[in-house]
């Protein structure tokens, strides 16, 4: 599911719902791309202004560098929301694992271990 997608009003419906996901990750990693966002909009303010163009070329190389920069940061923010989300389900997946059997223990333990890994 692409959470970031939804809109800001779904998103808070999923959030506030009695599923542990989305949880704390996921809606961290929204907040930071809509952070960037708001970064790049100053940026996108900036580069047109006179004062901006004045500048000299290295000075103006190394902000259009970073402001580069931030927008993969953006992409991987967003991606993250849904990484977060697959990865916590993955960790309750593990925990509905049957434990009857001494195997299945250590099955249910092990797939726990490796998907806290991954989270």
């Amino acid at each position: 599911m692409n959470l970031f997608a939804l809109s800001g009003y779904d998103f808070l419906e999923k959030v506030d719902s009695p599923n542990p996901t989305p949880g704390g990750g996921s809606v961290s990693a929204q907040a930071i791309a809509l952070g960037i966002g708001l970064f790049r909009m100053v940026a996108h303010l900036s580069i047109s202004k006179k004062k901006f163009t004045s500048l000299a070329s290295e000075i103006k190389e190394d902000y259009l560098e970073r402001f580069s920069k931030l927008e993969i940061l953006k992409k991987e923010a967003i991606t993250l929301v849904d990484r977060d989300t697959e990865a916590f389900n993955q960790i309750m997946d593990a925990y509905r694992l049957p434990k009857l059997t001494e195997e299945e223990l250590a099955i249910r333990k092990e797939s726990i271990k490796q998907a806290t890994i991954i989270a």
